[in-house]
């Protein structure tokens, strides 16, 4: 049994992720912006196998704070981190954008992971009993250009290459991999659906 700390766990590929490893035995460190959905079925595990914490990963003194209020249990056991939360930013072309959604797309899905690997390495890397392993979740923008979601594509090509670096710093310590799931049908798709064909 590992244990494993995912962020963007209130929804989406998160939840559907940390539902699958609490399923299957592993002990689950839960982290959004936001609280549990009130149907989510991660509250069945509560207090058991996952736990829930709110944090802004952007926020390095939030992230600070939080790491040092998990229990010391979770911490050192802590083996694994699935690097989940991410947003498309905003939709639309360059000139039709607003610069602090554009920046703030940039925080959330480069800046956090960058924030969150610098935090967590250290403690992955100290567990003697399990491999320490680092994924992060990347998409569609880390593999082509993207003209509708250009905060999207940008921040999801450079956390990848962050990604690699970082790994080249930590090779035969921790393994470490960027991964795209695909075309999911969750929030971030309902936010392209909406935004409509002209984008």
């Amino acid at each position: 049994m590992r244990t494993i700390l995912i962020t963007g766990t209130s929804s989406g590929l998160g939840e559907y992720l940390a539902f699958k490893l609490v399923a299957a035995g592993h002990k689950v460190i839960g982290i959004s912006r936001s609280p549990l959905n009130l149907n989510s079925k991660l509250r069945n595990h509560l207090d058991c196998y996952y736990s829930h914490y709110l944090c802004d990963i952007k926020d390095k003194a939030s992230l600070i704070k939080l790491i040092k209020e998990l229990p010391e249990e979770e911490i050192k056991n802590l083996s694994a981190v699935i690097s989940n939360a991410g947003v498309y930013g905003p939709l639309g072309s360059l000139q039709n954008i607003e610069s602090e959604e554009f920046i703030d797309s940039i925080n959330i899905n480069l800046i956090g992971p960058f924030l969150l690997s610098q935090s967590l390495m250290p403690i992955i890397c100290a567990n003697k009993s399990h491999r320490p392993k680092f994924i992060q979740i990347s998409g569609g923008g880390a593999t082509k250009p993207m003209n509708f979601a250009l905060g999207y594509a940008a921040s999801k090509a450079a956390v990848v290459r962050l990604m690699e670096s970082i790994a080249l710093e930590y090779n035969n310590i921790c393994d470490i991999n960027s991964i795209a799931p695909g075309l999911l049908n969750t929030k971030l798709l309902d936010q392209v659906i909406e935004a409509g064909e002209e984008k």
